[in-house]
């Protein structure tokens, strides 16, 4: 990583930390959710564009829960990936569960097809641009009152998935990656009762970075960051609330892992730790434990589990076969 890009991840996170430590207050309207898991493990479920990265999981499943007042969260998702060099196309399908685990019992899931195209710029860069194209599903057992009493609250024939867009732009040069994704980009709404009671997916966007910086021949540095805030009308709504996450992993050997990062704007959690092994060259199993801020004793840590399977690499294959001749 040269300086160039050093200084650039510095500033941007900088600009990140201001920006929305001058709104953490606000509230937000429509539908929004806390991550569906932690990007720095699987970036690809916050950029399409990462599809037919070869230095990235093919498979990645993940799970999360957590316990918030008297409700009981949890999240569940996967992907599989790769490239089809015949078109410079990266190609996969992802899958996202959320359940809010409240009383309404309000859950939602995302079924999706990802496609990436890459464009080269010099001699390492590349731009990828990304889609989802996927069904969004919504569902809430919660039952509205009508304010005057005097109309009857009746349930309409809702689509059981509507069609929803995310599309994204990812910059790679070398180990340093830079990204911004529009989630929801047509807005999908679900209204289950006659008195105008809409749920309304609006616009997010995710802006993320990261890159690895080699210590030595055993040991990588990959510090990387991410945020999430709503859009209004194509431009950045900052009078809703943002949340931002900076993270760092350090990888020894290839094998093991370990990292730290903080989040800002996502009460009651702001600090997680993060550990895992990579088994066979193929296989990685990550946990990481997100610490609680608040004193309130209905709230408890949140624990995500992620498992990963990467291909073993051409290089790798061939050196094996030479060496048992």
């Amino acid at each position: 990583m040269n300086m160039n890009n050093t200084f650039t991840l510095f500033l941007i996170s900088i600009v990140f930390i201001v920006l929305f430590e001058e709104n953490m207050y606000a509230q937000t309207t429509g539908l929004r959710i806390d991550y569906f898991t932690d990007h720095h493990l699987n970036p690809i479920f916050y950029n399409p564009a990462f599809a037919g990265e070869e230095n990235h999981p093919m498979i990645g499943l993940s799970g999360r829960r957590m316990k918030n007042g008297v409700s009981d969260p949890s999240s569940f998702q996967g992907f599989i990936q790769g490239q089809i060099e015949a078109i410079n196309s990266g190609v996969g399908f992802m899958v996202n569960y959320h359940s809010f685990g409240d009383i309404y019992k309000r859950r939602q899931m995302k079924v999706g097809l990802l496609y990436s195209y890459t464009i080269h710029a010099g001699e390492q860069g590349r731009f990828k641009l990304g889609l989802n194209t996927s069904l969004l599903h919504y569902n809430s057992d919660f039952v509205p009152n009508s304010n005057s009493g005097s109309v009857d609250v009746v349930k309409t024939n809702e689509n059981f998935f509507k069609f929803n867009l995310d599309g994204s732009v990812l910059y790679l040069n070398g180990n340093f990656y830079m990204g911004v994704t529009v989630f929801h980009t047509n807005e999908p709404s679900f209204e289950f009762y006659n008195i105008g009671s809409v749920s309304r997916f609006q616009k997010e966007a995710y802006l993320s970075m990261g890159t690895q910086i080699t210590v030595n021949e055993f040991i990588t540095l990959h510090p990387a960051v991410m945020a999430n805030f709503s859009l209004n009308q194509f431009s950045a709504s900052f009078n809703n609330q943002g949340y931002f996450d900076f993270s760092v992993l350090a990888k020894f050997h290839d094998r093991y892992l370990v990292g730290t990062s903080y989040k800002l704007n996502q009460t009651p959690y702001k600090f997680a730790l993060t550990a895992g092994i990579k088994l066979a060259e193929k296989y990685q199993l990550a946990a990481t434990y997100h610490l609680k801020q608040s004193a309130n004793y209905l709230n408890r840590n949140r624990i995500g589990v992620t498992l990963n399977y990467f291909l073993t690499k051409m290089e790798s294959i061939e050196e094996g076969e030479g060496s048992e001749m």
